[in-house]
């Protein structure tokens, strides 16, 4: 976790995911990763390069220089809270709550402290 300043959205805390640690296809691009609940968190079950026919839930990925990001890595938060949200994440104490459309894209709903 980082806590830079945004000249113009304020401070933001920079998120690491498990799911972004993929052994991703080599290939730059879009990926597909169908997730599978374990606890009170969500984990990668299988990586597809095209939206695949599943129950389970997807999130929508792009592979660059061989890192996944989902476009949810920056949640922006106030002066107090981005330090303290800081200092949870580097004891792996936040949890992240994720919405996810039709297609796997995926937004932060919330941020919450484990």
């Amino acid at each position: 976790p980082v806590d830079p300043l945004d000249p113009f959205r304020g401070r933001y805390v920079e998120l690491r995911y498990e799911i972004s640690l993929l052994s991703a296809p080599a290939a730059d691009g879009t990926v597909y990763v169908e997730l599978e609940e374990q606890g009170d968190r969500w984990v990668a079950y299988r990586v597809h390069t095209a939206y695949p026919d599943t129950d389970r839930p997807v999130i929508r990925g792009r592979v660059e220089q061989g890192a996944v990001t989902y476009g949810i890595e920056t949640y922006f938060a106030d002066e107090d809270e981005a330090p303290r949200l800081e200092r949870e994440a580097q004891t792996g104490g936040l949890l992240v709550d994720v919405v996810l459309d039709d297609d796997g894209q995926a937004r932060i709903d919330e941020v919450r402290v484990r």
